[in-house]
């Protein structure tokens, strides 16, 4: 049995990073990280405040924080491993060796992660909570690169440009940091309000994007992930989160929302400023209030069992 904190790394291939939180005979919430970022993300907030992770095991709950496959501390696995299939099938193989149902929090680039994971184990899955995600393949438009070798894809992706080096991961540029830490007016809850010490930490905390992980999620060539059996999906309670004042999941969320009810799912929608998340942004787990939208997440699970 795993000590009330503890640390561990999952099987090879796939060498997950754990960061083990709370009650291990508590019901589990597992943490996967979006794009750009690490468990840390769900472990402290910049000004040191504690994340979901932390918040979630002062709640009772088993946390685990992760770190995706490739990334941080879990970046023991060869460069020439990692798509998004490969990290599918190693939180397939972690949340398996779990010996209870799990609760899934993932966010951004790791949403359509989830929901495959999801697919493929639904017997271990009882809820899926989603933070502005991704959507995935069966739903977004396919994008074709501006230009496209071997080594080097340029394409726009919502109005961001990128340029992937397909040899090496990159670290955020300074668009991507800038989307992460949306300026905005003196009514929001955004953590850019702190101070400059606290940005450079946020920024500091970014790591290096592996290069097929972002050509996936712009489904360059129709290569995003696909659900393939959406029945699977109907055992599982989902729950979605918009930020009110994003413009790019305003859109893509309707649709994911959208597109499981018509399949049948149980999907709970936040938008508009739901629960409490007027003035959030893509980041609203390290954000001012995370605390009480994690308390409105927690009254949610203990409402659709």
């Amino acid at each position: 049995m795993l000590s009330e904190k503890s640390a561990f790394f999952s099987n090879l291939p796939y060498a997950i990073y754990v960061e083990a939180n709370g009650d291990p005979t508590g019901t589990c919430c597992l943490f996967i990280p979006g794009g750009y970022h690490t468990g840390f993300c769900y472990t402290k907030t910049p000004d040191g405040r504690d994340g979901w992770g932390k918040i979630a095991a002062n709640y009772g709950y088993h946390s685990l924080i992760t770190d995706v496959p490739g990334t941080g501390r879990s970046g023991g696995v060869p460069f020439e491993k990692i798509n998004s299939q490969f990290i599918v099938d190693a939180y397939v193989d972690l949340i398996n060796k779990i010996d209870q149902k799990v609760i899934i929090f993932v966010h951004s680039l790791s949403g359509s992660i989830g929901f495959k994971i999801a697919e493929t184990i639904p017997n271990k899955v009882s809820h899926l909570v989603a933070v502005e995600p991704s959507m995935f393949g069966n739903i977004q438009e396919v994008l074709i690169p501006k230009t496209e070798t071997d080594e080097m894809v340029c394409v726009n992706f919502h109005g961001l440009e990128f340029k992937l080096d397909m040899t090496k991961a990159a670290p955020a540029s300074q668009q991507v940091i800038d989307r992460f830490t949306t300026k905005n007016d003196s009514t929001k809850l955004l953590f850019p309000k702190y101070s400059e010490q606290h940005l450079d930490q946020y920024a500091a905390s970014l790591q290096n994007q592996h290069p097929r992980l972002l050509y996936e999620l712009f489904n360059i060539r129709e290569s995003k992930l696909k659900i393939e059996n959406f029945g699977s999906l109907k055992c599982i309670q989902f729950l979605v989160l918009t930020s009110p004042d994003d413009p790019l999941h305003k859109e893509d969320d309707i649709k994911i929302v959208t597109k499981l009810r018509e399949e049948g799912c149980n999907v709970e929608h936040w938008n508009k400023g739901a629960h409490g998340t007027e003035g959030n942004t893509h980041m609203m787990m390290i954000e001012k209030n995370n605390e009480n939208i994690f308390i409105e997440i927690n009254k949610w699970i203990l409402n659709n069992k």
